[in-house]
C-alpha cells in the first residue's frame, strides 16, 4: 500500500494537483480498516454514521487549515459518489482505499 505524506493529501485537497488514481483499490487489513473507521467516527460528530458537509469542513480544517470552503465542497462531492449530500463509511473507505493509506 502506498504511503501518502500529509503534504500530498493537503496538495490534493487544496487543488495543487489532480487526484492520481489507477482506479484499483488497495487491499487493507482489518486493522487498517478499523483505523480508518476510527477516523471516520471521530469526525461524525452527531454519531449518525454519516459525514455531512459541515462535519467534512471540520475534518478538512484539521488536515488542511488553509483549504477554502470551495475546496471542501469539491472534496466532499468527490467522495459522496451517490450524491445524497452525506458521506457514508463505505464511500469514505472506497475513496481512502483508492487514494490514500492510513497515516
Amino acid at each position: 500500500m502506498k504511503k501518502v505524506h500529509l503534504n500530498e493529501l493537503n496538495n490534493y485537497i487544496i487543488g495543487n494537483y489532480p487526484l492520481k488514481s489507477n482506479h484499483t483499490m488497495s487491499k487493507m487489513s482489518p486493522d487498517e480498516i478499523a483505523e480508518v473507521k476510527d477516523h471516520f467516527e471521530f469526525f461524525d460528530k452527531d454519531g449518525s454514521g454519516l459525514i455531512d458537509l459541515d462535519e467534512f469542513c471540520q475534518l478538512l480544517k484539521v488536515l488542511v487549515p488553509d483549504a477554502s470552503h470551495d475546496n471542501a465542497v469539491r472534496g466532499f462531492e468527490t467522495i459522496d459518489v451517490d450524491h445524497n449530500e452525506q458521506i457514508d463509511f463505505d464511500e469514505f473507505l472506497d475513496w481512502w482505499k483508492m487514494n490514500w493509506t492510513v497515516f
